[in-house]
């Protein structure tokens, strides 16, 4: 906030949170482009430095409620966010290079990006010491996953069960870690 400019807190996240932004505009011109694999890998450029702005944050707790749910909650959410678009983003870019959407192989990969999904809210967790604004963030687009695969086109009800379970990981690996720390 710029009130709060001499806020060493803020200031050690600030130019990393600006990346972020570069990140999100070059990944929404990509998806506009359909450069859907050059979208994949900015997503995970973004993803790094949300981890690295929440790992800075966590060196110096937030000092009131405003600051932990404006600065902290909001780049939570936007790392959950930013990780379930990966996964979807993957998705369309391996459709865009062949993969019959269809096909047991396209089944097979969106078994294997949900378990990726799920251990990475675990790590999340883990690393980012069981904050829930990210895993809330990341299970919320996983349990949307599971509602369109569950009712949608293309219907996959292995697609489903995976993404609700790995929703549900996420959340239970955030809240146990949080509540192993106080």
């Amino acid at each position: 906030m710029p009130w709060r400019a001499q806020d060493s807190r803020q200031r050690r996240a600030g130019w990393l949170i600006v990346a972020s932004a570069l990140l999100n505009a070059a990944w929404i011109a990509a998806v506009q482009l359909a450069w859907l694999v050059v979208s994949v890998l900015l997503l995970v450029a973004l993803v790094a430095v949300l981890v690295l702005i929440l790992a800075r944050l966590n060196e110096q707790p937030a000092t009131t409620r405003y600051e932990r749910v404006m600065i902290d909650g909001t780049l939570g959410l936007y790392l959950g966010w930013a990780c379930i678009a990966t996964v979807a983003n993957s998705a369309a870019a391996g459709i865009s290079v062949g993969i019959d959407a269809l096909g047991t192989l396209a089944t097979a990969l969106a078994v294997v990006v949900l378990v990726v999904a799920a251990v990475v809210g675990i790590v999340l967790a883990i690393g980012l010491k069981g904050r829930i604004a990210p895993a809330i963030g990341l299970a919320w687009g996983l349990a949307w996953v599971a509602v369109e695969r569950a009712t949608g086109i293309p219907e996959s009800t292995i697609v489903a069960i995976f993404a609700a379970v790995a929703a549900v990981v996420t959340v239970v690996a955030a809240v146990t870690v949080r509540a192993r720390r106080n």
